[in-house]
């Protein structure tokens, strides 16, 4: 039977004990774990370079949009004061007060015996929501009082159904010393002033604001003596 002697067990030992000693386990986990923060550090930086590229992107973005909002304010602005301006003409032209009817109906409603010599126009008052007239005449006949009360009434009348709160009233009423010779007759006369004021109906704006004026008539058919 052969006999083994293992001569090199003692060696082999210390070559194990070596291989197992803790400082150098130690050594190379720390080395495995230094390089593993190493690779996160890398990883993270790269990351954060990302963020930092993306984040400039947007900055751009977001300056670029706020220069586009500012611009867009600046013409909202503008387009508001056209569009004010706009509504406040259109407003002034469909509540403009129109003469013509209004002197139209005066010449219709003035008879034969009573002549205009003057009259005053003004819509400027109450922010052009009313308009005074004031008539200058004379009134002829056997009573040119009553003729120019007629004249006074009738236009209140007639100024009513296009001004429902019109009304004209004498500023002055007097009798003339000076006869007219009217329809081959010498008739009396009278001097009045008639003020007829016209309220308007409520307008969605304000209105234009008249002209004051002042007319003369043209001669009398008849002629004074």
């Amino acid at each position: 039977m052969a006999l083994h002697i293992d001569l090199y067990h003692e060696i082999r030992a210390q070559q194990l004990a070596r291989k197992r000693d803790p400082l150098k386990i130690t050594m190379l986990a720390l080395i495995v774990l230094a390089i593993g923060l190493i690779a996160y550090y890398g990883f993270r930086l790269q990351q954060v370079s990302r963020l930092r590229g993306k984040s400039a992107q947007l900055e751009n973005e977001w300056k670029l949009m706020t220069d586009k909002q500012d611009k867009a304010k600046a013409r909202e602005a503008e387009l508001n004061a056209q569009i004010k301006l706009a509504e406040t003409l259109v407003q002034r032209i469909e509540g403009r007060f129109f003469w013509a009817p209004v002197l139209g109906q005066i010449l219709q409603t003035v008879p034969n015996d009573v002549q205009i010599v003057k009259f005053e126009g003004d819509s400027t008052g109450d922010q052009s929501k009313r308009c005074n007239i004031v008539l200058h005449g004379i009134s002829v006949g056997d009573e040119p009082r009553t003729v120019a009360e007629t004249l006074r009434t009738t236009l209140a009348i007639n100024y009513s159904r296009q001004f429902p709160k019109a009304i004209a009233v004498f500023k002055a009423l007097e009798d003339s010393i000076e006869t007219v010779q009217a329809s081959g007759k010498k008739r009396a006369s009278a001097n009045f002033a008639i003020n007829l004021e016209l309220p308007r109906p409520e307008a969605s704006g304000t209105a234009q604001a008249g002209t004051r004026t002042t007319a003369a008539t043209p001669p009398v058919r008849e002629k004074r003596k």
